[in-house]
């Protein structure tokens, strides 16, 4: 019987880390391969499964082949393991086969497949059943109630289309406000709420974000959170997936020198031999620290404790917080690019400039397949707002005559508030439209569709200014930024060029510093020719690459926290039923031994130690005949006597007993490497047993 459990256990373990990561068991096509090649197969797969779930980027090895020698390995040794939970008689044992894969599920943001586990539960409560009746006793209503967990797990599995249907609309809500209290509680809270175009007034923010200090301060956009897809009242940076992807072409072109992150930096370099490179040091205080808050001049392609987003952002390496951080910039590039692209523009025929120009066409039709999508919707309101998309046959509208619309649009037909431009979840940027009033948070996002309107690619970007203010205030010193600079905005790829911010909140236009639209961005040669334009036309929400790893629904995410919840509760009942009713024994022991009545107290202890069956010294037989038998009154130092002997035996039983323990999983273990080595029948059972 011991056997077949393990059998059973063991098929669904592997079944079940198998759906984990994405192989399909009932479609199993495969060559026989070797156990090593199998095993890379597998990991491969997991690291796959990682990076487009998470962008968790795990190696990943040479030389896969196929995975039948592998899964039959695989099986046979976690039999092997349930056979030896099984021997032990440990029920706690069986956590082994439960929450690993529960944890990687969690971890890779998917459920298992249903039917297998279900299999792995019904099959562990089988085990425990033998665990606890390996005579037979008592098994039949194990059976038994297995079997009809097997079949309301069959009958769940049956009603989760209907019931993925019928999940109420504010269940999504309250998963996201969930998860905004987790980070905010670990990372600390994003003032703006990364996009949150839903809030009824703009929060008014005390205190410090952080400490900026430049060997040469000087105004400055401090990007932090950027984001791609706008999804009806928020923003959200893209599908790991899609960073995923992208990381092969983003590898090589760092290799050759290229990066997103410091793209501006780069040409810069290349225009200009003299080139000054300061150094810039970030101390987060008081914002969240889930991003790295890097400037437009920023010449690193990462930072050493980062981890690099596909050059969109930064964040900590294991999802750690960002506390203080180094980079180096070129100073006021956000201000000069006009003038930049004017100078790389009159200069094409230079072999460094075709080199990079050659690296650049890859990252840019990269950035033109990502960012310029709106939906139809979307392009029907901004047609409303700002009539034809005018010219783009090189693939976009001029550079500024876009600025220009979309700033003088903003300017002249919206109003700055503090107030939002609706009440309640569902408000959207459409609200923004209609009212025609809002803060930085529905400018920028306006912004943002305005620019993918003329085909020009766009990003949301919230993070912190540094004022020319502070920094005439403090122009070699630390800057303290304080958390009400927290600040939205636009940033619009320029083609050869790269990331620039585009200010269109009319009062933080006479805040910062802006750049001289009226110099070299009207060179005539500026734009790449991408042939057909990248704007189009697609489903109602703004879902910008969609990755080949499906998002998660609200059920897959709710069904395994429910799981995980059922075993904390299922772990729970098992240990109190063990436990609870010693806890009621020792408290009413220490009740009757404690007594007033010292003779009857007395009588209790030495009644107690006997149903133990301890062997007892004379003294202590003497006294418990005294107090059950003789009549006479016990004395408190005869009754402490006996408390002393009662603990004493208590912890030399309580030794014994995890010496026999520990001697019966050490001859289990020599018996399972004696059944390894071929030295043991298999049916062997010590006499012991």
């Amino acid at each position: 019987m011991s056997g077949l459990l393990s059998l059973l256990i063991g098929t669904a373990s592997v079944k079940v880390g198998y759906s984990l990561v994405g192989i399909s068991v009932t479609g199993f096509r495969s060559t026989w391969g070797t156990p090593a090649g199998g095993a890379i197969a597998f990991w491969n797969q997991m690291a796959q499964e990682a990076g487009m779930r998470h962008f968790f980027l795990l190696p990943r090895y040479q030389g896969e082949t196929g995975l039948i020698w592998f899964t039959l390995l695989a099986l046979v040794a976690m039999a092997i393991l349930a056979w030896f939970v099984l021997r032990t008689r440990n029920s706690w044992l069986l956590i082994l086969f439960v929450v690993p894969p529960i944890a990687l599920g969690l971890w890779l943001r998917v459920e298992p497949d249903f039917p297998a586990l279900a299999l792995l539960f019904g099959s562990l409560f089988l085990g425990y059943g033998y665990m606890k009746h390996p005579e037979g006793r008592g098994f039949g209503g194990i059976l038994r109630f297995s079997s009809a967990f097997f079949l309301f797990a069959f009958l769940l599995h049956l009603m989760v289309g209907p019931i993925t249907g019928s999940l109420p609309e504010n269940w999504n809500q309250t998963k996201i406000n969930l998860e905004e209290g987790i980070e905010g509680a670990f990372y600390g809270k994003n003032p703006l709420g990364e996009g949150r175009l839903s809030w009824e007034k703009r929060p008014e923010q005390k205190g410090e974000a952080l400490m900026y200090r430049g060997e040469n301060n000087r105004p400055e956009y401090l990007r932090g959170f950027v984001a791609s897809n706008y999804k009806g009242n928020h923003w959200e940076p893209l599908e790991p997936g899609a960073y995923y992807e992208q990381e092969n072409l983003m590898y090589w072109l760092h290799q050759e020198g290229f990066g997103g992150l410091g793209q501006l930096a780069h040409t810069q370099r290349l225009l200009s031999e003299e080139v000054e490179n300061n150094s810039v040091t970030i101390r987060v205080t008081g914002a969240n620290k889930k991003y790295a808050y890097t400037t437009y001049g920023m010449t690193n392609l990462s930072l050493k404790k980062g981890k690099n987003w596909g050059d969109s952002f930064i964040t900590g390496k294991y999802g750690l917080p960002l506390k203080e951080y180094t980079y180096t910039q070129y100073d006021e590039l956000w201000q000069q690019w006009p003038t930049l692209a004017g100078n790389f523009f009159s200069h094409p025929g230079e072999e460094p400039l075709k080199k990079y120009a050659i690296n650049e066409s890859h990252y840019n039709r990269e950035m033109y397949d990502r960012y310029t999508y709106i939906s139809e919707k979307t392009g029907e309101v901004l047609y409303e707002t700002l009539g034809s998309r005018g010219n783009q046959e090189k693939g976009h509208v001029d550079y500024k005559l876009a600025i220009e619309k979309v700033t003088d649009s903003l300017e002249q037909n919206f109003l700055y508030t503090e107030n939002g431009p609706g009440k309640g979840s569902k408000e959207n940027i459409y609200t923004f439209f209609r009212e025609k009033k809002g803060y930085d948070v529905h400018f920028a996002s306006a912004a943002v569709l305005m620019f993918r309107y003329y085909g020009i690619p766009a990003r949301y970007v919230e993070g912190y200014i540094v004022t020319p203010e502070e920094v005439e205030e403090n122009p070699n010193q630390e800057i303290s930024v304080p958390l009400d600079h927290c600040h939205a905005w636009p940033e619009i790829y320029i083609d050869s060029m790269g990331w620039v911010p585009v200010e269109v909140s009319p009062p933080y236009k006479k805040i910062m510093p802006q750049p001289d639209y009226s110099k070299g961005i009207e060179v005539e040669d500026q734009t790449i020719a991408l042939g057909e334009p990248s704007f189009s036309f697609g489903e109602e929400e703004e879902t910008l690459f969609p990755s080949s790893a499906p998002r998660r629904n609200l059920w897959s995410h709710t069904f395994m926290v429910i799981l995980l919840g059922l075993l904390a509760l299922i772990l729970t009942a098992l240990f109190l039923k063990r436990r609870v009713p010693l806890w009621k024994e020792s408290y009413r022991n220490e009740k009757n031994f404690r007594g007033k009545d010292v003779t009857l107290a007395a009588c209790y202890l030495y009644q107690a130690m006997k149903q133990r069956k301890w062997i007892l010294d004379e003294k202590t037989e003497a006294l418990g005949n005294k107090a059950a038998y003789s009549g006479q009154k016990m004395t408190e130092e005869e009754r402490q006597y006996l408390l002393d002997q009662w603990k004493q035996r208590k912890e030399e039983a309580r030794k014994v007993e995890r010496e026999q323990k520990e001697d019966r999983i050490y001859h289990y273990l020599v018996d399972v490497g004696h059944i390894i080595l071929g030295k043991l029948p298999w049916r062997t059972h010590r006499a012991s047993d």
